[in-house]
């Protein structure tokens, strides 16, 4: 019997039992699409023109939806936080928001 993969999202701004199932695939890879596609469109929805990346990622962050995977085997695994900053620089053409583990590094 093969395993499914759920995705799963939860309000950033409401931490208190919003989790909530709103796909089941049974394949990692669709659900991974399905994510993708989620944060995307959540990030279009709040951005504007104009806007810098750090913006969009901050009332994205602050607003959106946080997206994840179950059980996310991969061994990178998928992070809509990380995601979601690259769609930000992506949409505002703004490649400066950078994650800040990595700030300092060349």
């Amino acid at each position: 019997m093969s395993q499914s993969v759920s995705v799963y999202v939860e309000e950033f701004s409401t931490r208190e039992e919003s989790r909530r199932e709103v796909a089941r695939f049974s394949c990692y890879d669709l659900a991974l699409r399905c994510a993708q596609v989620r944060v995307r469109r959540c990030m279009r929805d709040f951005h504007r023109r104009g806007q810098s990346a750090k913006d969009l990622f901050d009332l994205w962050f602050m607003f959106g939806e946080d997206v994840y995977i179950v059980p996310d085997d991969r061994r990178a695994g998928f992070s809509a936080i990380d995601y979601g900053r690259l769609i930000a620089m992506e949409l505002a053409c703004d490649p400066t928001l950078r994650n800040p583990d990595e700030q300092g590094r060349s």
